[in-house]
């Protein structure tokens, strides 16, 4: 009978994603899979996060191999914050107590692991230039198994006021500039689609809005019309209010 894995996890070779995987859950109790090698995307037939395990004889049994990378997932009560100095930034640009971290990652970030701490935060919801947030949604690539050897503390405070920020971020202005008009009904119009209004009612609220905030606009009802209209058929953000955003193309094509 072979020794379980679950006593003998080190016969995995550790320069391998096996060996990195099993040491990191053995040592953290952390659920891993396996990714692409070259991508960060799932493998091909898996189910992403939700294959992730924290059985060392699950794990073996699902490594397809050397051509793959190992990936954590967060439990279900922690925020890590992804750092990213290719994508902005700064080391010391933010409040981020010393906690359980793990890196560098290839371009010089780190993943700084928290508890939530009851924060209601989302996955991949960036706050701050270069800083990603993740949660149980997700995972991240294990560049490094055993981290700094810091035990894990609450996320900053700053973390409830970055999630409201990201919640409440579009306002209405009391008096909507010139230059801003059309763009800014086309955000309330998505706005109003997100919570559940019908294109006639959107063309309505949108007329009463220009009307009472930008007095100097010269929108007709055929051009509230056009933006509700085209409002419309932009996909719902369920439980989000304020959400939907067109990319630029979109707002070309409103013009």
């Amino acid at each position: 009978m072979s020794t379980p894995l679950t006593d003998n996890y080190t016969a995995a070779p550790a320069d391998t994603p096996l060996g990195n995987a099993l040491a990191f859950t053995v040592r953290t109790g952390r659920r891993v899979l396996f990714i692409a090698q070259t991508a960060k995307v799932p493998l091909r037939g898996s189910h992403g996060h939700l294959d992730a395990s924290s059985d060392p004889d699950v794990i073996a049994a699902m490594y397809p191999g050397p051509n793959c990378r190992a990936a954590w997932r967060p439990d279900d009560d922690e925020l890590v914050m992804d750092t990213d100095p290719q994508n902005g930034y700064i080391v010391g640009s933010i409040d981020l107590p010393t906690t359980e971290t793990y890196g560098p990652t290839p371009h010089g970030g780190a993943h700084f692991v928290y508890k939530r701490n009851g924060y209601d935060v989302r996955q991949a919801a960036g706050v701050r230039t270069g800083v990603d947030f993740k949660t149980e949604a997700g995972w991240l690539v294990l560049y490094d198994p055993f981290g700094n050897g810091v035990e894990r503390v609450d996320a900053p405070a700053w973390v409830a006021t970055a999630q409201t920020r990201n919640r409440q971020r579009f306002t209405v202005p009391e008096t909507i500039p010139e230059g801003e008009i059309d763009n800014t009904l086309v955000r309330i119009a998505g706005s109003l689609h997100n919570a559940g209004l019908t294109e006639d009612e959107i063309a309505e609220t949108l007329a009463i809005i220009a009307d009472r905030r930008a007095p100097t606009h010269t929108h007709t009802a055929s051009d509230f019309e056009r933006i509700a209209r085209q409002a419309a058929n932009w996909k719902r953000t369920v439980g989000r209010i304020g959400e939907i955003v067109p990319n630029a193309a979109a707002l070309r094509r409103l013009r």
